[in-house]
């Protein structure tokens, strides 16, 4: 326990914290490579990294588990994250046949990995989620042939086909930037249409704000957009006026249909949680996002309060 009255935390130190607490709300210990690709301070000697991390963990600020850091002192949450990095290691061959397939299908443009298999790790319960670019204009006709197909073939299981955020490619910035927002664009993991892939990272480069370390995900392994004849005259039947009044009929009926069903949220809630647009369908209902940043605004201040350090100004 640190002398709360006399121990100070500098810039770097601070950035390592709010690091941990990001992904203490979801029990993940980081390694130092991860570390360094999440906190927000850009100009920082390797050495003065591994210095902060051994002064945190001597004054019990943190814990080191043969190279894992955490803010709890448990053993087990390593266990478990290298059980689900396993799991998730596994899934991926399942997720690169079911992104092949994907590509088949009318409108989808690009195709990446979110969510929790985008950070490399799934729990006994997770499933595989996917983060869409589509054709502008027939986003609507792409989502609903896809969760059609999830609830005629796959009995409408999301294990593996969790189709839940969709961008047309004239539409490629993130509207909500925060936090949460720039950690899910910094760890997708693109699939399909290389230079798409790469166009989507270029537009949101704002991303850098939050984590002026991390990696743009690399795309040399993905596949280019090539023209595939089932597909090609799939979208000759639906480019037409005919497929005009057919976007509109499924974006209104997806509307209603979630008005209904959702019919206690209140606006501002419904429009970050499910929002629909022409140039944009994003399903997660149980809005994710607010619970993720009240939980990392409460961590920072509780742990704030515990320590009696600061975690916004740093030692003069």
């Amino acid at each position: 326990m640190p002398n709360s009255t006399t121990y100070q935390l500098n810039t770097l130190s601070q950035a390592i914290i709010k690091a941990l607490l990001y992904y203490d709300i979801f029990s993940y210990p980081l390694t130092k490579n991860e570390i360094e690709q999440s906190i927000e301070v850009e100009e920082f000697a390797t050495n003065d990294l591994k210095q902060s991390l051994d002064l945190l963990s001597q004054h019990a600020l943190i814990y080191n588990f043969n190279g894992y850091y955490s803010l709890k002192n448990d053993f087990q949450l390593v266990k478990r994250r290298l059980k689900g990095n396993e799991r998730a290691k596994e899934m991926m061959k399942t997720a690169h046949r079911m992104s092949h397939f994907m590509s088949y299908f009318p409108f989808v443009r690009a195709i990446f990995l979110s969510g929790s298999i985008s950070k490399n790790y799934i729990d006994e319960e997770g499933d595989i989620d996917y983060f869409l670019i589509t054709q502008p204009g027939r986003l609507w006709i792409a989502r609903t042939i896809l969760i059609l197909f999830k609830k005629i073939f796959l009995f409408n299981s999301h294990k593996y086909f969790c189709v839940n955020y969709f961008i047309d490619e004239n539409h490629l910035t993130i509207e909500e930037q925060n936090i949460y927002t720039a950690k899910e664009v910094v760890t997708l993991i693109p699939m399909y249409h290389q230079e798409l892939a790469n166009n989507f990272f270029a537009a949101n480069d704002w991303t850098k704000q939050y984590f002026p370390n991390a990696m743009v995900p690399s795309t040399a392994q993905v596949p280019t957009f090539k023209r595939k004849w089932l597909r090609s005259l799939l979208e000759m039947l639906f480019n037409n006026a005919l497929g005009n009044r057919l976007e509109q009929w499924c974006m209104q009926r997806t509307q209603q249909h979630w008005n209904k069903k959702f019919h206690d949220y209140d606006k501002e809630q419904f429009e970050v949680a499910l929002k629909t647009r022409e140039d944009v369908s994003k399903h997660h209902p149980n809005n994710f996002q607010k619970r993720v940043l009240e939980a990392y605004a409460n961590g920072i201040t509780d742990f704030e309060a515990q320590f009696n350090v600061s975690l916004t100004k740093a030692a003069s």
